[in-house]
């Protein structure tokens, strides 16, 4: 089973039926290069401002989502020059990340 069979793959506007090409590049991207978690967490971003603490709230109460699992960021930067929480500093792994 590869990443996005299991959904873990999260973007903004994933639900929607009109997707924003930036944000959706991301699942493209990680189709094409991921058949199987490099490392194992309960949520996956790629590409874009995505490092905040509402996303990552949002990706942890996804189905599949647990609260004391990890989260990893490809090619992400911050949302804000605050970065984010401790609490949520815990919760990710950055691979590659950009900006503030």
């Amino acid at each position: 089973m590869d990443l996005q069979d299991g959904g873990r793959i999260n973007w903004w506007l994933k639900d929607d039926d009109t997707q924003n090409f930036g944000d959706f590049l991301g699942y493209i991207i990680s189709k094409a290069i991921f058949t199987q978690p490099v490392r194992d967490h309960c949520s996956y971003r790629m590409l874009g401002s995505v490092i905040a603490d509402w996303d990552i709230n949002q990706d942890l109460a996804r189905p599949g989502g647990e609260p004391d699992r990890t989260i990893g960021f490809w090619c992400c930067g911050a949302r804000t020059e605050a970065g984010v929480s401790n609490e949520s500093r815990e919760r990710l792994a950055a691979y590659g990340v950009r900006g503030p």
